[in-house]
């Protein structure tokens, strides 16, 4: 026998492994038992994918394909129309605290609001050098059990925090975000360094591109401290050196069922106070759960207003850029210097900005939909709170904001679209049902026909995509051709 192999894994040195494509294997003690939180007595992983193609074959079936989406196509649609005017990203002013007082400890540091770090490092109190050293240090104490590191940036974090403090020396101010540290998704391309998407066959792939929203920032004077870990190809629970957990439940960033989407590195980052500010992206739930998850905020802006140019995207409906913030005036304040047009994405639109601080919220309406009971998307990951949300309710109202209940997002719909209707037909599930977009759809376009995963004689493996189910350190590894 004859065994062609690229790369070679050793597990729990007994077991040689050989890449050819991306399965994973787990050690031998993931909890499969039927007590586990882990436990599928009938896997439905054959039968999602058998709905969804049979959603393929319903009324309007024909649209649902990956080959139709790419015919659509991002240049041939207009999300946003051109605003009649915008203002310029240096004409918003933020209230920056002069009379704040450095906190005694780097942590506490740490847990401050970006608009409450400027303060420090306008007064003196603090170089950003320093700050840049700070959150470094917080990485290298975290990043070993939280697993948040993807692409190390070090030397160009240093290179822009000394440029920063230049120009505080010399009293010139850029913005409310100069000096300020903040993290990448590693979906993100960052010019001189590897986009990896999470997966060890990309650690190498260094590109010359620069997500615009990376750009910006850095115009702006914000520090890229490191790009932050993602699940396998931004798809399962595990990255190339394994799991990553949230810090504020002790397990996965959605508790022990799920990563938490594949923003969990930006999610944890935040959390630990690493970083106040990470850009992070989702086609489902992605910001969302990570911020449920670990406590802290986030901002995911309309298409459009944040360019999606030299970013990784599987979907190009509902792939959305947007930030994870220790709290929403930080998030308001890097997506300020963040948004803009580029010449990539024919989507993006320069959008008006104003201090959201200084917004009058009873000229609001807002709909509600409490969905912590729910089965389907977000997977439940807000359940710890058990539909205890009318305080959120409440704090709308005391402003004046006027407020419809409802009992589930969909109740937005005079009538039921022919998306849903189609969608009841075929049986999916309510599961997958904002997975559909990104992966179900595509098992024919991407997983299929490039990947070349599960089915077919030619298939290089007979899976689907790089998933695993369990709370354990996975061993990224995939097997040869034998012949």
């Amino acid at each position: 026998m004859h065994v062609s192999k690229i790369r070679s894994y050793v597990v729990d040195n007994t077991t040689t492994f050989y890449q050819m494509s991306p399965v994973i294997f787990y050690r031998p003690y993931y909890d499969g038992s039927n007590t586990s939180l882990h436990f599928e007595a009938e896997p439905t992983w054959s039968a999602d994918i058998e709905a969804v193609r049979a959603f393929r074959l319903t009324e309007s079936g024909g649209v649902y394909n990956y080959r139709n989406k790419v015919l659509m196509g991002m240049s041939q649609t207009r999300v946003l129309n051109d605003p009649p005017s915008v203002t310029a990203k240096e004409d918003v002013n933020f209230f920056i605290p002069l009379n704040i007082t450095r906190p005694e400890t780097d942590e506490e540091i740490m847990m401050m609001s970006v608009l409450e770090m400027q303060g420090l490092l306008r007064t003196g109190q603090l170089t950003s050098v320093e700050l840049t050293n700070i959150s470094l240090a917080m990485l290298e104490k975290y990043d070993p059990e939280f697993n948040m590191l993807e692409v190390a940036l070090t030397e160009l974090a240093m290179e822009k925090a000394k440029l920063a403090d230049e120009m505080f020396s010399m009293g010139e101010y850029k913005s409310a975000i100069q000096g300020i540290p903040f993290a990448i998704k590693d979906t993100y391309d960052v010019a001189g360094y590897a986009t990896a998407y999470g997966s060890w066959e990309f650690m190498e792939n260094v590109v010359a591109t620069e997500s615009p929203l990376v750009t910006y920032a850095i115009e702006a004077g914000g520090i890229p401290l490191f790009k932050s870990s993602v699940p396998q190809l931004t798809w399962g629970y595990s990255n190339h050196k394994g799991a990553v957990y949230s810090c504020l439940n002790g397990g996965f960033s959605a508790g022990a069922g799920g990563s938490g989407g594949s923003s969990i590195g930006s999610g944890s980052a935040v959390c630990l106070g690493v970083v106040p500010v990470a850009i992070c992206e989702q086609t489902g739930s992605s910001c969302q759960a990570p911020a449920i998850a670990n406590g802290i905020s986030t901002v995911i802006p309309a298409l459009g207003t944040f360019s999606r140019e030299n970013n990784g995207l599987y979907s190009m409906e509902s792939d959305r850029p947007g930030l994870l913030c220790r709290d929403v005036m930080s998030c308001a304040v890097f997506y300020n210097y963040m948004r803009g047009t580029s010449f990539g994405d024919p989507q993006s639109r320069d959008v008006p900005f104003s201090d959201p601080s200084k917004e009058d919220i009873s000229n609001y309406t807002i709909a509600f939909a409490d969905n912590s009971n729910t089965t389907g998307w977000p997977e439940a990951w807000d359940t710890p709170f058990m539909g205890q949300r009318s305080n959120v309710i409440e704090a709308l109202e005391s402003l004046g904001a006027e407020v419809t209940v409802l009992n589930a997002l969909a109740d937005l719909f005079p009538e039921k679209p022919q998306l849903l209707v189609d969608y009841e037909e075929s049986k999916i599930g309510s599961k997958w049902f904002a997975w559909f977009d990104w992966y179900w759809l595509n098992v024919e376009g991407f997983f299929e026909s490039v990947f070349m995963y599960g089915g077919g004689d030619d298939a290089k493996a007979k899976a689907y995509g790089p998933v695993f189910e369990g709370q354990v350190r996975a061993v990224l590894c995939v097997v040869s051709t034998v012949s």
